[in-house]
This record gives C-alpha cells, sequence and structure tokens, in this order.
C-alpha cells in the first residue's frame, strides 16, 4: 500500500518533467495543451482501450482506488480465524466495525485524510472529496 500511496507524487513529477518539454519545444511560443492531466494516460483513448478494456475516459484518481483496494484485499483476504493463526491483528476503523465518534481512532483519522489529500489533485470533484475528508479530522 506504501508503494500505491507514492503514485501520486511520481505522477506529478512526471507531468511537471512533461510541461517543461512541451515549453521547450514550443519556445518561445506558448506550448499547446491538449492533455487531461487528471485522466489516466494523459485522456488518450488508446491506451486505456487496450489496458483497462474500455473507450471511456479514467480519472487517475480511480485507477489509484482501484489499485489500493487489489492491495488491501490482497493483504486482508483472510477469514478472521486464518488472521488469528496467523497473528495478524487488524486496527479498529469505523470502516470495519460499528464504532462511537468518540472512540479513540485518530491514527486512522489521520491516516485516510493524508489519503485524501493525496487524492485531491486527481479528483473529478475537489469539493466534494475535500468535504468527505472533513470527517477525518480529529
Amino acid at each position: 500500500l506504501a508503494h500505491v500511496a507514492g503514485l501520486p507524487a511520481f505522477r506529478q513529477e512526471l507531468l511537471d518533467a512533461r510541461a517543461t518539454l512541451e515549453w521547450l519545444a514550443a519556445y518561445p511560443d506558448g506550448p499547446e495543451t491538449y492533455a487531461f492531466p487528471s485522466s489516466s494516460a494523459s485522456g488518450l483513448r488508446k491506451p486505456v482501450e487496450r489496458t483497462l478494456g474500455t473507450t471511456a475516459r479514467v480519472e487517475y484518481a480511480r485507477v489509484l482506488e482501484v489499485l489500493e483496494e487489489d492491495a488491501a484485499a490482497l493483504v486482508d483476504a483472510f477469514s478472521d480465524e486464518q488472521k488469528q493463526r496467523l497473528g495478524i491483528t487488524t486496527e479498529r476503523t469505523p470502516l470495519k466495525e460499528a464504532m462511537w465518534d468518540d472512540d479513540d481512532h485518530k491514527a486512522w483519522k489521520k491516516q485516510e485524510l493524508e489519503r485524501a489529500r493525496g487524492l485531491l489533485p486527481w479528483a473529478r470533484d475537489p469539493n466534494g472529496l475535500a468535504a468527505e475528508a472533513s470527517d477525518f479530522r480529529a
């Protein structure tokens, strides 16, 4: 999961490098913009169709969510009995069991808030994501 969390920063570096190259290629005129930076494969249809089997434009934030869910499923795909036998302890979070607002889960809230902040540049609706993330503030 840590590797998935680092992808937005790595992608931003690639986007910044591409913007610099576009500027250099167009100098002294301004660079032409054609891509959708919030979409996977810059919004190009062919790479998305080839890899995901759809012609729809796929937001990069959705790709990250799929990778996070995939990694989490691989890690957590054990029954409670198997986890107990393997010595795997799972943190209590409001996503996994009912909890009261005053229950102590500040670390989880902080982790979710940081995850939301990492997704913010790629969100289709930044205001909606910010509103959802407000629940995670301690």
